[in-house]
């Protein structure tokens, strides 16, 4: 956990805007933890594969912010409701993508453009 956070603290002052699943994707504790003591915004990934995830996230306060991929969280419907579950918990929200194809990232992007709130600075 030191080099961790000694790892974020060289970040602070650099154009770093956010940090991604720093912690392993079950131990929320441990995202917790970091996302309470870093400067930097903390975002889980692969923790938030599944609206439960984003429930659980939601509850512990354990992160800033998800990084939702539609193809993981189930598509359209469940986007929107991770969406939501994130603007009523002041979470911010960024759309990634795995090894989509051009059309699978399409997906992602238009689904981002069309969503009223994604505020990810």
């Amino acid at each position: 956990a030191a080099d961790l956070f000694n790892s974020i603290y060289d970040l602070i002052g650099s154009r770093v805007v956010l940090i991604e699943q720093p912690c392993p994707k079950r131990d929320l504790a441990k995202l917790k933890h970091v996302t309470d003591k870093s400067k930097i915004p903390i975002f889980a990934d692969e923790s938030a594969a599944t609206i439960e995830d984003i429930n659980r996230i939601v509850r512990l306060r354990a992160a800033k912010g998800i990084n939702l991929k539609l193809q993981k969280v189930g598509g359209i419907h469940h986007g929107l409701e991770a969406v939501r579950l994130a603007a009523e918990n002041s979470l911010q929200v960024m759309v990634g993508c795995m090894m989509e194809s051009g059309v699978g990232i399409a997906y992602g992007a238009n689904f981002a453009a069309g969503v009223e709130y994604i505020p990810c600075s």
